[in-house]
């Protein structure tokens, strides 16, 4: 599990959560 993509997922998903 790399944390840089649980930010990068965690981004968009915010972003989609609009």
């Amino acid at each position: 599990h790399r944390q840089e993509q649980d930010i990068f997922v965690r981004l968009i998903d915010s972003s989609t959560k609009q």
